[in-house]
Formats: C-alpha cells, sequence, structure tokens
C-alpha cells in the first residue's frame, strides 16, 4: 500500500472514531490554565463550556459563581448529549447586575440541571433558551427578584421540568413561536417583581406544547396565562391564591388574549385543550377564554374563585377537585421522593414559600437537616 494510502485510511480512522466523552470539572479556587479535571479543576464555568464537546458532562463545584454563562451553538445528538450539572451548593448571583445568569443560544441537546440562580437584575431572564432543540432545564432553583425565571423563545423539541422558580416576575415564561415543548412539574410562586406580568406560568405567540403537573401560587398575575398562544394542552395543573389588589388580573388559567396592535395576525389565542385541572381561591375567575375561542374543557375543577369575567362554567366543585389534586400530589410525592426536585435545597433557601405551596397541594415536608 502507497504511503499516500495509508495516510488516507488513517484519516478516515481518526474522524469515524468519536473522541471519549469526558468529565470537565469547575470549582472555587480552581484555575483556567488547569486540566479541568476533579483534582485541578477550572475556575470558570465559561471557561468549561467552552473546552466541553458534545458527550461530556460539565460539572459545577459548590460555591457562589458571580459571572453571566453564555451557551452557544452547542450541537449535540441524541446519543451525545452535553450536559451542565451542578452539585448541591453551586449558584450563580449576579448580586443585582444585568442578566441573564444563564443563557443558551442555538443549541442542540444540551442539559443544564440542579442550578441555583438568584438575584438577577431587570433582563429578559434567569435562564434563557433561544433557538434550541431538544434541549432540557430541570431541578433549578431561580429567584431572580426582578425577571423572568425561565424564558423560552423559538424553542422546539425542549423540556422544562421540576424546577422551582420563586419572586421572579413571570416564574417561566414561554414565546417566540416554540412549539412541542413540554412543561412538566414545576413549581412557580410567589411572583411578585410587578403586577400586571408577574404570572407563574405566561406564554405568547407559541403553538402546541404540553403543560402539566405544574403548580402556579400566590403570584401577583394569573396563574397560567396563555395570552397570545393557541393550541396548547393543559392537564392536571394546579392554580391557586394567584392575584393582588393593584394590577393583577388574578385568574387561575387564562386562555386567550391579544396583542393591541396586532388584532388581526394569528396570535389571538385559544382552540387549548384543558383537562383535569384545579383552580382555586383566585382573586377573579378559575377559568377565563379572556376573548379567545375554540378552547375545550373537560374534567377540571374550580372552588373558591372569584366572580371576575365569568365566561367559563366548570362543573366540577370541591369533591372533583379533591380527586383531581390527590393525583396531583401523588405525581409530585413521586417526584420528591426521587430527587427529581430538590426539596431540600428549597426549604432551606426559601423555606416559607416552598413550604406554603406545597401546603396548599396537601403536602407537608420537614424542615431538612443542615
Amino acid at each position: 500500500m502507497g504511503k499516500a494510502l495509508m495516510f488516507s485510511v488513517a484519516l478516515l480512522l481518526v474522524a469515524g472514531c468519536a473522541l471519549p466523552a469526558r468529565t470537565v470539572a469547575v470549582a472555587p479556587g480552581g484555575d483556567d490554565n488547569a486540566a479541568g479535571t476533579t483534582q485541578a479543576p477550572l475556575a470558570t464555568i465559561q471557561h468549561a463550556i467552552e473546552m466541553a464537546q458534545p458527550g461530556d458532562t460539565v460539572t459545577i463545584a459548590p460555591g457562589v459563581y458571580d459571572t453571566p454563562l453564555r451557551i452557544e451553538d452547542k450541537h449535540g445528538t441524541r446519543s451525545e448529549v452535553l450536559r451542565i450539572v451542578a452539585e448541591e451548593g453551586a449558584v450563580i448571583d449576579l448580586q443585582g447586575r444585568e442578566g441573564p445568569a444563564v443563557q443558551i443560544r442555538r443549541c442542540e441537546w444540551v442539559v443544564l440541571e440542579g442550578l441555583f440562580v438568584r438575584n438577577v437584575g431587570r433582563c429578559w431572564g434567569g435562564i434563557v433558551l433561544q433557538d434550541c432543540r431538544n434541549c432540557r432545564i430541570s431541578n433549578c432553583l431561580v429567584a431572580t427578584g426582578s425577571s423572568v425565571g425561565i424564558m423560552g423563545s423559538t424553542l422546539a423539541d425542549c423540556y422544562i421540568t421540576h424546577n422551582v422558580c420563586l419572586h421572579n416576575d413571570a416564574g417561566i415564561y414561554i414565546g417566540g413561536g416554540s412549539t412541542h415543548n413540554i412543561i412538566e412539574g414545576n413549581l412557580c410562586a410567589f411572583g411578585d417583581a410587578s403586577s400586571e406580568n408577574a404570572d407563574g406560568i405566561a406564554s405568547s405567540d407559541s403553538r402546541a406544547n404540553i403543560y402539566r403537573y405544574n403548580v402556579a401560587y400566590h403570584n401577583n398575575d394569573d396563574g397560567i396565562d396563555m395570552w397570545t398562544s393557541v393550541s396548547n394542552l393543559l392537564e392536571l395543573n394546579f392554580s391557586a391564591r394567584n392575584g393582588d389588589t393593584d394590577r393583577g388580573d388574578g385568574n387561575g388559567f387564562k386562555l386567550g388574549g391579544h396583542w393591541g396592535d396586532k388584532r388581526d395576525v394569528v396570535w389571538f389565542g385559544g382552540h387549548h385543550l384543558v383537562r383535569w385541572n384545579v383552580s382555586a381561591n383566585n382573586m377573579h375567575t378559575g377559568y377565563t377564554n379572556n376573548g379567545s375561542t375554540g378552547n375545550q374543557f373537560e374534567g377540571n375543577a374550580a372552588f373558591g374563585n372569584g366572580t371576575g369575567w365569568q365566561d367559563v362554567q366548570i362543573s366540577g366543585g370541591p369533591a372533583e377537585a379533591a380527586a383531581l389534586m390527590a393525583r396531583i400530589r401523588a405525581y409530585w410525592q413521586r417526584q420528591i421522593a426521587v430527587g427529581r426536585v430538590n426539596w431540600q435545597r428549597a426549604m432551606r433557601e426559601y423555606p416559607r414559600e416552598f413550604s406554603e405551596a406545597l401546603k396548599a397541594l396537601g403536602i407537608e415536608l420537614a424542615s431538612p437537616q443542615q
């Protein structure tokens, strides 16, 4: 075999062999000139992200990190997922500076889990996903104090699951034409960064997403607000005690709306399938179409809500709500038991808020060991 042919064969063999997956470690007191191993960790999460390739895992050791994180143009696959895993006690704290704290853009198959984000100045959100496919945000605790907790725009086939969002504007917002995403098992409570926009979960200009097993509790505006989004599935969500006495609307489920200057465009909201949800003790109504049409209601329950905008009649009352809440409660108890929801962290950081929201669902937790 000639040397030229042997060289070509060698190149093909190298090109056909994927690099082995590795762990890239970050820790306070690390060094960005180090190898990035557990014994020689890097100092900054950003440098670790820049080093990491699809299939790698970035681990973030306990400590407070005060610089924003940008994850851009990372294209993993189903078999080579880039995972960013925050260990217990790992926090991004911007100390009130403008965020986002974490921005994920133009990525595929990227997973962020376990991170605590707090004290983010007014911006799009604490954790922001843009133009992403098949990405996941899970088991994070987000308390910006001023902005949306988790924001998604132009997403497809992404998962936002088992996060706790407290003291934000909207807890979770999905917009920008996002489609076929799953928003499941999130607790969005005490949204108090504004009145009119502080929903538990909000969405606009998006379609065909699934919202299930979410808890929206004691937010200044609505519990779950679909505004100008269309054709979504809302099932087995619990929305309670939403609305303030200033400018918050206080609906359990708002299922439509329109932008003031876009009344003639497609985004008018509605055509949702709304089934097996519970709306309780909200300031205004339990469920409202809010001008939208085509919504289907199946097996929902409502009790203790105010009397505003009674355009949706729900037959299920407290008895039906008790059966539905038992299903939702059982789901949350399972997620807590297997660690998908880091209840111990939430109870340590925000004991009053987290325990009150779960108590409304019928779950009482003991204080975690220090």
